[in-house]
């Protein structure tokens, strides 16, 4: 009995430890994270240094202070606050969203398990040496700048192993941005199925297996659409 106790015992002081020690890892973890960034904005410019300031819970940023060249005293403090992804290596990055040959800063704030990611992105304005939230560049689904043809391309993956998906092109158009290009896939009879479930409760067990592409262009001012049926690829 009583070695059985001692045995008890020893588990338990192993267990304790295990959990310090993660704790004591995890507040390690916590302290050792990057929270200063320093970018070129344009050759022009001295670098830009960004200070994430951390909340109550240091895996949240409640801010971030903005640093010009070797000032001490911050610039300005941007408020969004957000939650950086865990696997992301950098909290911060700069891309020129907007192709004005300045550099812009941007974030990821959401992230679903389809791979779909959404980005808050502050604009430099040369004007006043300052950044500028974007609520419009908020809003895309996986945006990629490409400054080739001055365009935006996004993608919000959704169902059926991708079949599913809504596809844009935006450009700039003075300061706001312009939707050129939209591209939708869904399922052929998901409205109808839909309806079923909703209104009559009925399962419906199988859809027909194809899909129906919408496209809408604009050309010249006016939105031009297509329809097209797209059968599901054999596994």
């Amino acid at each position: 009995m009583r070695a059985t106790m001692r045995i008890v015992l020893c588990c338990l002081a192993v267990a304790v430890n295990a959990v310090n020690g993660i704790a004591e890892e995890a507040t390690d973890s916590a302290a050792t994270q990057t929270n200063s960034y320093t970018f070129s904005v344009h050759t022009s410019l001295p670098p830009y240094r960004f200070q994430l300031v951390r909340g109550t819970n240091v895996s949240d940023v409640v801010g971030i202070e903005v640093f010009r060249g070797t000032e001490t005293k911050p610039l300005q403090v941007l408020t969004n606050e957000f939650t950086p992804m865990p696997w992301e290596k950098e909290v911060l990055f700069v891309v020129d969203a907007n192709f004005d040959g300045y550099l812009d800063l941007a974030t990821v704030y959401s992230a679903g398990a389809t791979g779909n990611m959404s980005y808050y992105v502050w604009l430099y304005d040369p004007r006043t040496g300052t950044f500028c939230y974007n609520a419009e560049l908020a809003e895309l689904c996986r945006p990629k700048f490409e400054a080739r043809d001055q365009r935006i391309y996004t993608f919000c993956k959704g169902g059926a192993a991708g079949m599913i998906y809504d596809s844009e092109v935006y450009a700039w158009e003075g300061s706001r941005l312009k939707l050129v290009y939209k591209e939708t896939q869904d399922e052929l009879r998901r409205p109808v199925r839909d309806f079923l479930e909703r209104r009559l409760h009925v399962t419906v067990l199988k859809s027909d297996p194809a899909f129906v592409r919408t496209t809408r262009v604009l050309t010249n001012g006016v939105w031009k659409e297509t329809k097209e049926r797209v059968e599901e690829e054999e596994p």
